[in-house]
């Protein structure tokens, strides 16, 4: 008499491009209690071998999962608040035009939700002025942080790698949509950084399927 739920939320393009679920995750969440599911299994949520603020979903939907009442965006902007510390400010920055680039995308430009799921890493979204914004956002993060390097070392590096994981976004965006804009070198050293990066925090480089990365 019980009702287990299998979500499968996790697909290769959000492996490295937000998944746009930021305003429809709570309501899912009601849909489930009131058709009495008693277990909820998130694979997207769960998945650390990705990028795409992985760490920032964990904590909300888990969150929200024993209290469907609770707000994302006040989840987040709490994560980031201890979990970046002196750069939440600017990691709250780079969330909300995520975000933001996503709803404005959905209602003034494209009213087809699988359209956009198709598209979600798109340049259509993705213009280059909004993934150089993105890029600014975790540049001020990790600006924010440098003072630590000499008075705190071991907590510089751990919030380091926690901002450089989310540049795997910013390096994907720019390589899948905007490479012409950048000389060879530049996109040389954006490759290198990229493979460097996800064989650090062993992340994900392959489709479903086993083809590889488009670069």
């Amino acid at each position: 008499n019980r009702i287990i739920v299998y979500s499968y939320d996790c697909n290769y393009l959000n492996y490295v491009t937000n998944f746009p679920n930021f305003s429809s995750i709570s309501s899912h969440y009601q849909s489930y209690y009131d058709a009495g599911v008693t277990y909820f299994y998130s694979q997207g949520a769960i998945n650390d071998h990705v990028s795409a603020l992985t760490y920032m979903r964990m904590y909300v939907e888990s969150k929200l999962m024993w209290n469907k009442e609770l707000q994302y965006d006040e989840l987040a902007s709490d994560f980031f608040k201890h979990y970046y510390k002196d750069a939440a400010n600017a990691l709250q920055k780079y969330y909300d035009i995520t975000r933001n680039r996503y709803d404005y995308y959905i209602k003034a430009i494209d009213q087809s939700i699988g359209t956009v799921y198709a598209s979600i890493s798109d340049a259509k979204i993705w213009e280059k002025r909004v993934v150089d914004a993105l890029k600014n956002a975790l540049d001020e993060g990790l600006n924010s942080i440098e003072y630590l390097k000499n008075k705190d070392a071991e907590l510089y590096d751990t919030l380091y790698f926690r901002i450089k994981r989310e540049y795997l976004t910013v390096l994907y965006l720019y390589l899948v949509n905007w490479r012409g804009s950048f000389t060879s070198q530049e996109v040389s050293t954006m490759l290198d950084e990229w493979h460097y990066l996800c064989d650090y925090f062993g992340l994900t480089k392959t489709r479903e399927g086993g083809t590889g990365l488009p670069f």
